[in-house]
């Protein structure tokens, strides 16, 4: 299952990398078990036989207090609440930037970013907007 999962998300990547350039869109939620789940997904436009298409496809979904806390591990103690506490704009911008890494997405066509409208996340000073626009 892992494998096909691992399948998908290259063509995944590939497709949005092939494309001449596309945006970032994010978004959370906290599930059942109060799970913070972060869904990253890639939107993009391609050209099939009817014409262009616009498409978006996820690229990567994590448990953004679970990620934050592998990210911090030279800490001393990773505390759930220790975790919640910095789970702001820049951590989640870090988070972000930590996973578009790993997935191999180029972010040198990446023209736009789209989120809820959650100030943590859509904020250009302390927001995870802000985190990705500096580092790109």
């Amino acid at each position: 299952m892992r494998t096909i999962g691992e399948l998908i998300k290259s063509e995944t990547v590939r497709k949005v990398n092939t494309a001449r350039v596309w945006c970032l869109i994010a978004d959370e939620s906290t599930d059942r078990q109060t799970r913070e789940l972060m869904v990253v997904a890639g939107s993009y436009v391609y050209k099939s036989e009817k014409g262009y298409v616009i498409q978006e496809d996820p690229v990567a979904i994590f448990d953004a207090f679970q990620t934050l806390s592998g990210l911090s591990e030279d800490e001393e103690t990773n505390t759930t609440q220790n975790v919640e506490e910095r789970l702001d704009g820049k951590s989640l911008g870090r988070l972000l930037l930590s996973e578009i890494t790993k997935s191999g997405l180029d972010m040198t066509k990446c023209v736009g970013q789209g989120y809820d409208k959650a100030a943590s996340m859509s904020s250009l000073v302390n927001g995870a907007a802000g985190e990705i626009k500096q580092s790109y």
